[in-house]
């Protein structure tokens, strides 16, 4: 099983996940000072 095998197999559930966490989230302010934070998404990718 090559590696990109195993990616896509560990992010199926990271993509369920994402699909349940998403809309619970409130959207980032347009204009909000400073930069925009890293994407939620990733985020959660980092955690699990």
């Amino acid at each position: 099983m090559g590696v990109h095998c195993v990616q896509q197999r560990l992010r199926r559930p990271v993509i369920r996940l994402w699909a349940l966490i998403a809309p619970l989230l409130p959207p980032w302010p347009e204009e909000a000072p400073g930069p925009r934070p890293v994407p939620d998404r990733l985020c959660l990718e980092g955690i699990l």
